[in-house]
């Protein structure tokens, strides 16, 4: 086992060369070079991420590539040794040695691992075997890609409730809320000095950056994301600060169900967004700032005299309630499957 010589992306980019030179990621190169620090290509190797999420893949004899600091080799001295069955059983083991729990997968701290290989009736390593459980290996996990894969189309999909028996008005956006950007003065350092009880909401869509001592919104409101994954939307109902990466909306009315604006601005604010998206929905970054919201409109259902109707707007709210219930309980599901430990076996040896 080797970790590689430093390769700077500025010294090494195609069509400098063509040899693939991995780093933290070992399933896409990090860049293109024309040197490796690779002496033998005539065995197979397995590459591992030393930091991330500390990935393992397989890479065939015969196969150019380099490596970065951030990325590990191990040469297969063995031809009874499969590199895919290798690769597969450090990831299965990596978490009892701590390396998802923030230990670092250095040379050092590979050392240490161990892990059972297959041997047939003379004590010998049995590569059939090791091919056998390469092969269970790729099925469970096409299995798990694909479930993982429905689950992202499954939170991202957008349910919406029929209001066509609702007489609606569209109330400007301004009329309905206050609308806020979160304070630039909360930076890592700052909520290193300040720890508290309050949670500190920034750019991530699910949960809080930090906590601190004090809280900059302290009614129910709502908020959303200003750039990354911008337009997604949070409901507050206790005391909390936002960056300004994070954008709040603070009711100007008690006629308004946060849980109904929330599902009718969310779709608005993801198809207002500018920026990068890339294929399929991912490397987003993309950016809703406050002032791209003043023209917007809030539709609301009013009642038989036109005013605003937080009844109407609460039966919606259940509605889209319930739906999200649904939702959850099936992503639950498909995190326990996805999750569930698998025992890898193969045919006895023959005698």
């Amino acid at each position: 086992m080797f970790i590689g010589e430093r390769l700077l992306k500025k010294d090494h980019v195609t069509p400098k060369g063509d040899i693939p030179a991995y780093s933290t990621n070992v399933f896409a190169p990090f860049v293109h070079t024309d040197k490796s620090n690779i002496i033998d290509f005539s065995v197979p190797y397995v590459l591992w991420g030393i930091d991330g999420n500390f990935l393992f893949n397989a890479i065939p004899a015969r196969t150019e590539f380099a490596t970065t600091d951030h990325c590990g080799a191990i040469r297969i001295k063995s031809d009874s040794i499969d590199p895919q069955f290798l690769a597969y059983m450090l990831g299965e083991v990596k978490h009892l040695y701590g390396f998802d729990r923030g230990l670092r997968a250095s040379l050092i701290n590979m050392r240490r691992i161990e892990f059972n290989i297959p041997v047939d009736e003379y004590g010998d390593f049995d590569i059939e075997s090791q091919k056998i459980i390469s092969g269970q290996f790729a099925l469970v996990n096409q299995m798990k890609s694909e479930l993982t894969g429905w689950r992202e189309q499954l939170t991202d999909l957008h349910f919406v409730v029929d209001i066509g028996d609702y007489q609606m008005r569209a109330l400007p956006l301004t009329d309905c809320f206050d609308i806020v950007r979160g304070s630039g003065k909360y930076t890592k350092t700052y909520t290193q000095t300040h720890v508290g009880e309050y949670p500190l909401y920034s750019g991530n869509t699910f949960a809080a950056f930090a906590d601190i001592d004090s809280c900059d919104f302290n009614v129910p409101c709502l908020s959303w994301t200003i750039d990354g994954l911008a337009g997604y939307m949070m409901i507050h109902t206790s005391p909390f600060s936002a960056t300004n990466h994070r954008g709040v909306l603070i009711p100007k009315s008690n006629k308004i169900n946060l849980v109904y604006a929330k599902h009718i601005l969310e779709p608005i604010f993801r198809e207002l967004k500018k920026g990068r998206i890339g294929e399929n929905g991912k490397n987003e970054y993309t950016s809703l700032p406050p002032f791209m919201l003043e023209s917007l409109s809030l539709p609301c259902p009013v009642d038989e005299n036109g005013e605003i109707s937080l009844s109407a707007q609460q039966k919606i709210a259940k509605s889209y309630a319930t739906i999200e219930m649904y939702r959850r309980e099936v992503l639950d599901r498909i995190d326990s499957l996805i999750a569930q430990p698998i025992s890898y076996c193969c045919p006895a040896s023959p005698r």
